[in-house]
């Protein structure tokens, strides 16, 4: 059995390793890196099951050559990268890790929201300032802040990281809206949540957090409309997906303070380009795509994704399987 691991990320594959060759004692695991398009004509034609980053684009010419495959397990949520259609003709399940770093993005989310309020960084930036010019205490306020239980968080999409941060703010005061073409309004009064429509939860809140999926009728599904609707002292927090904004949009509410700011942790094209004009605002937060990292949210993402391989070439039930 040959088991192929695409990825860019890691060095270290000892858990891979170790609960593949419980199951299968001989299997023979190969990894590539950004050389995975040569590597499928070497070697990678032959996989029984692929361990893939969700980077990685496998189209329908890669799947077409796939001769032996019965599943591709992807690291992540998302699996947009994936001919999902050419698996199905090829008769090539999917699966993917729906849940394991909900906890850490809600923590992003709250220290995004702590960061604002506070103006913790926009302190720290000028404290040097403050010194040279004899701003202290008072003197170094220029902005009133509200307390957090004055205050509302608008969640853009209650799947299950939206309910985690909803449970994270309400825990700490901030009072809660929420968005959701499923849910209904009992469901989320039980979580706490007053349920609003899209509308009424741009134009009233102070901090818009959006976790929706990355599906083909979320894309630029908030836009210059939205950003209309914002308050000038509104923060925006995006840790979903970078299509779900329409970006030049955002750059431009951005650019003219419709809107007080925004963290970004994802973006259309990942890296940004050095030229996207993002960076140059002063007005944002920028990461590079790590809300949802911590050693337990790794150590989850692996073990689920390989899990839900093994499970699979075993000819058991795999509760992730997208087809």
């Amino acid at each position: 059995m040959l088991i192929w691991i695409i990825d860019d990320e890691w060095n270290d594959y000892i858990m891979e390793e170790k609960l593949l060759k419980q199951e299968f004692p001989n299997v023979e695991i190969k990894i590539s890196n950004e050389n995975y398009k040569r590597d499928l004509i070497d070697f990678g034609h032959k996989a029984d099951g692929i361990l893939a980053q969700v980077s990685f684009k496998l189209d329908k010419s890669f799947i077409d050559k796939l001769k032996n495959c019965k599943c591709i397990s992807v690291y992540g949520t998302g699996y947009e990268n994936i001919d999902v259609e050419s698996c199905k003709m090829n008769n090539i399940k999917v699966a993917y890790v729906p849940d394991y770093s909900s906890e850490d993005i809600a923590d992003y989310v709250l220290a995004a929201i702590f960061n604002y309020n506070k103006r913790i960084c926009e302190h720290s930036r000028n404290f040097n300032k403050y010194i040279i010019e004899g701003h202290w205490g008072s003197k170094a306020i220029h902005k009133d802040v509200h307390r957090l239980s004055n205050q509302k968080l608008f969640i853009a999409g209650l799947g299950r990281i939206g309910e985690v941060v909803a449970a994270k703010a309400n825990a700490v005061g901030i009072n809660v809206l929420g968005y959701s073409r499923s849910k209904s309004s009992e469901y989320m009064e039980n979580l706490n949540i007053k349920k609003v429509e899209w509308e009424e939860g741009f134009k009233t809140a102070d901090y818009i957090s959006v976790h929706l999926k990355s599906v083909p009728e979320n894309k630029d599904i908030i836009s210059s409309k939205e950003f209309e609707l914002m308050k000038e002292t509104s923060y925006l927090i995006n840790t979903s997906r970078g299509n779900i904004i329409d970006e030049q949009s955002l750059i431009d509410a951005l650019s003219k303070n419709k809107i007080a700011g925004a963290t970004l942790d994802v973006f259309k094209e990942e890296p940004p380009s050095i030229n996207n004009k993002l960076l140059n605002l002063g007005n944002v937060f920028l990461t590079p795509h790590i809300s949802y990292h911590s050693v337990e949210a790794l150590w989850n993402l692996k073990n689920i994704a390989i899990s839900n391989l093994i499970a699979n070439l075993m000819g058991k039930y795999v509760n992730n399987i997208i087809i």
